[in-house]
């Protein structure tokens, strides 16, 4: 069996990167390449030592593989390994579900699983993806709507974007110009009704997915796990009860689920096709995926459980907040609740004012210890709320 060739890409990081990508992407579905994906902004230690370790611990006949790191949203990021085989089972999967075999538009910087999916699918459909990207890599809306309206190309055109994206175009009343699109899928963590609206108001052809760099991207939509993924709850991870039925952590199985992650000894893998997250959820009485939080994020909080995530999602629907999120700190006398709120009012919400507002939505359970306003939140690069540097910030 032939060398396998590794390759590392900085995207956004050269002129030449976008052309570097297409090209060894081909050489990965071709199976002659695995690739690792770096952001531009890693300093060149870190990339070369990841490089040097990818290396090491890859034997010269293992099979063509994505090397890519997780957002790092809430710590430091993972580096996970993606088959050729679950690269091309994923986008089987997604031409299933659309029904035809769309050209994407590259949207999302292309180091993290969601930007890199469109660039993969329309090469292995057999289209030359399109870049609305700025020169860094980076998501602006005129450069997304031009794209879409100048795009002639052979087949339907899709876009994968996330919450942070939609309310960007919303706020600016451009959603409607994303109609020309067959498909538009949208990820990246929990949204607000706000956007909810947005989005059902428009004439999108829209998908909201869940699924993370571990499954292959977004093997949920719109609640329907996609051909050949297997979603099951254990119940028995966590006791809150609703009104569709009892809450657990969500596990994927299928030919998605990502090889493993990598460490310095090498592959550690996932048995089975099977990746148990952090997440809670329930199948509806439809059969739905309804998805309610990280497992981290169920906080004992004065004698009583309390969802992080639906105090940020009560929040956001207060005026004078833009955003919000509910965290926890860890104080000698017992967990504590900081919320923190973006806004850019003049005169933003106060604590007194927020305690009685969850008070009444969600009881006196949900009722913050401290109050932390920013104008804007910290965001990953690829638009995920930076949780980790939102805790360096208020320490």
């Amino acid at each position: 069996m032939s060398k396998i060739a590794f390759h590392k890409i900085s995207c956004g990081g050269q002129s030449n990167w976008w052309l570097e990508l297409l090209s060894h992407s081909l050489d990965l579905i071709e199976g002659k390449a695995s690739l690792l994906l770096m952001p531009p902004e890693a300093s060149h230690a870190t990339t070369s030592q990841l490089a040097t370790l990818v290396e090491a611990s890859s034997s010269p006949t293992q099979a063509a593989s994505l090397f890519v790191l997780t957002s790092g949203s809430t710590g430091d990021p993972k580096v996970v390994v993606l088959s050729r085989d679950n690269l091309i089972a994923a986008n089987t999967a997604a031409n299933d579900r659309l029904g035809f075999e769309p050209q994407w538009v590259c949207a999302l910087p292309p180091d993290h699983i969601g930007g890199y999916l469109p660039v993969f699918r329309s090469l292995a459909n057999g289209h030359e993806p399109q870049i609305a990207l700025t020169n860094d890599a980076r998501f602006d809306v005129a450069t997304l709507i031009d794209v879409v309206h100048s795009s002639k190309g052979p087949a339907p055109l899709a876009v994968s974007l996330v919450w942070r994206q939609i309310n960007r175009l919303a706020v600016r009343e451009q959603l409607n110009s994303l109609s020309k699109l067959a498909a538009v899928l949208v990820g990246g963590g929990p949204a607000s009704e706000k956007d909810l609206q947005a989005v059902r108001a428009s004439n999108l052809k829209s998908f909201a997915t869940y699924g993370m760099t571990e499954t292959c991207g977004g093997v949920v939509w719109n609640g329907r796990p996609l051909a050949g993924v297997e979603i099951e709850i254990d119940e028995a991870t966590n006791n809150t009860v609703n009104a569709m039925g009892v809450v657990g952590r969500i596990t994927v199985i299928g030919p998605t689920v990502a090889s493993g992650y990598w460490v310095e000894s090498g592959l550690e893998n996932f048995a089975e096709h099977r990746f148990v997250t952090s997440d809670l959820g329930l199948l509806n009485s439809e059969g739905l995926l309804e998805v309610h939080g990280r497992a981290d994020e169920i906080a004992l909080i004065n004698g009583y459980n309390v969802s992080l995530p639906t105090v940020g999602q009560v929040l956001r629907s207060m005026p004078g907040v833009d955003d919000a999120v509910a965290l926890v700190r860890n104080d000698p006398g017992g967990d504590q609740m900081v919320v923190y709120i973006a806004s850019e009012s003049k005169t933003p919400p106060e604590l007194s004012e927020v305690r009685a507002f969850l008070a009444r939505s969600l009881g006196r359970g949900a009722i913050p210890a401290f109050l932390e306003v920013l104008e804007v939140f910290p965001r990953t690069r690829n638009d995920k709320i930076d949780l980790a540097a939102l805790r360096e910030l208020t320490k």
